[in-house]
C-alpha cells in the first residue's frame, strides 16, 4: 500500500478490466475515481488501441467529450463537486470494442489528474479484446436427404453466441435456423454440433455461421447438397425374415434339460445376433448362446424385440459371472 501526503490527488479503479471476446459484455460494472482534495484543475482520459492503432484524448470536464464517451463507448462520466470525478464502465461497454479478424487488440485506458496545486497523478489500465475464432466444418458428408449436420470448430468464443442461417433451391433470402443450441461433441475439445432440419432432397443449400447475431461478427459459409431420398429395404419389417435355430443347448437353470433357441433377423438389416447367437460356444449352454433380436407380432404387422444379453465363456452354468455383454442393435449394413 502506498500512503500519499494529505491532499495529494488520487486515481484508482475498483477492478481490472477482464480479457473478453469481441462483442461480449463484462460480468459487472467497473468504476474509476479521480479525487483531488485541493480541487481538480485538469482531468483527462486517453483511450489507445493497438490494432488498428488509435489514440484518443478526452477532457473529463468537457460536456462535448463526455457526450462522445457516452455515445461511442457507453462510458459514463460524473463530476461530484470540484474534487471528484467518477467514471463508470457499464457491463455493455465492452461490446463497443473491436478486434482485428483472427487476432486481438490491446486497449489502454490512461487517467491523468492535476489538482489546483499542479500536483499530478496518473494511472493506466489495459484490456485485451480477442476476435472470436471459429470455422464452419459442414460439408457434403454432413448432408442427408432432409437434414444437414452443422459442425463448428470454435477455439475462441462462446458457442451460445453462434447462430446459423441458410438458403437454397427457390429460396433466395436467408432464413434463420431455429435451434435449441449447439452440443459439444464428446472427446472433441472445440467441436460443436447442431442440426438443420426439414429440407428438400437433392437441393443445393448454402449455410452460414454467425457470431453474436446483433453485431454479426465473423461469418463463415459452406455450400452443401442434400442426398437423394431412398426408401429403406424392408423398412416396415413386413418382408421376409432370416431365422436361425440352435438345438441341444443346456438350460443354464436345469442342466438335465435340453432346449432349442431361435433368432430372427429382418431381411436387409443387421443385428448382433451374429455375435451372441452365431454358433454353439465352447459350452453349449443358454448362458453362452442366446439371441438378442427376436420377431414379435404387434397390433398389425411385425415388430422387432431388441434385448441386452450377457454370457460367460467359462463353465457356462453360472448367471453371476457375465463377463461379456452385448446390447441389442438393429442397423443397416453388415456386422463386423
Amino acid at each position: 500500500m502506498i500512503v500519499k501526503p494529505a491532499g495529494s490527488p488520487n486515481v484508482f479503479q475498483n477492478l481490472d478490466f477482464p480479457e473478453i471476446v469481441e462483442g461480449d459484455a463484462m460480468k459487472e460494472d467497473i468504476t474509476a475515481q479521480l479525487i483531488a482534495g485541493n480541487g481538480i484543475k485538469e482531468a483527462m482520459l486517453t483511450i489507445a488501441c493497438s490494432s488498428p492503432q488509435a489514440n484518443e484524448i478526452y477532457s473529463l470536464e468537457s460536456d462535448e467529450h463526455k457526450q462522445t464517451l457516452l455515445s461511442v463507448y457507453g462510458i459514463q462520466v460524473q463530476k461530484d463537486a470540484e474534487s471528484k470525478i467518477v467514471i463508470t464502465y457499464p457491463k455493455e461497454f465492452s461490446t463497443h470494442l473491436a478486434a482485428p479478424e483472427n487476432g486481438e487488440a490491446m486497449y489502454s485506458f490512461k487517467y491523468f489528474l492535476k489538482d489546483k496545486n499542479d500536483k499530478v497523478e496518473e494511472l493506466e489500465k489495459k484490456m485485451t479484446v480477442k476476435a472470436p475464432v471459429f470455422n464452419l466444418l459442414t460439408g457434403d458428408g454432413d448432408a442427408f436427404a432432409r437434414r444437414i449436420m452443422l459442425r463448428v470448430d470454435m477455439p475462441v468464443g462462446d458457442e451460445n453466441k453462434l447462430s446459423f442461417e441458410y438458403k437454397g433451391g427457390d429460396v433466395t433470402d436467408w432464413t434463420a435456423v431455429e435451434s435449441p443450441g449447439l452440443t459439444k461433441m464428446k472427446d472433441e475439445d472445440n467441436i460443436y454440433m447442431g442440426v438443420l432440419k426439414e429440407l428438400t432432397p437433392e437441393v443445393s443449400y448454402t449455410v452460414r455461421a454467425i457470431y453474436n447475431n446483433d453485431k454479426r461478427i465473423g461469418e463463415k459459409e459452406s455450400e452443401v447438397t442434400t442426398e437423394k431420398e431412398m426408401a429403406l429395404q424392408n423398412g416396415n419389417f413386413e418382408a421376409s425374415w432370416v431365422d436361425k435355430t440352435i438345438s441341444g443347448l443346456l438350460n443354464g437353470a436345469d442342466l438335465f434339460k435340453n432346449v432349442s433357441l431361435t433368432s430372427n433377423d429382418p431381411e436387409g438389416w443387421a443385428t448382433v445376433n451374429s455375435k451372441t447367437f452365431a454358433d454353439k460356444s465352447n459350452i453349449s449352454s443358454t448362458y453362452n448362446t442366446v439371441p438378442s433380436t427376436l420377431k414379435v407380432e404387434g397390433v398389425s404387422g411385425n415388430g422387432v424385440r431388441l434385448r441386452t444379453v450377457g454370457w460367460d465363456n467359462g463353465a457356462g452354468n453360472s448367471g453371476l459371472n457375465h463377463n461379456h455383454v452385448a446390447a441389442g442393435k438393429l442397423f443397416l449394413g453388415t456386422y463386423s
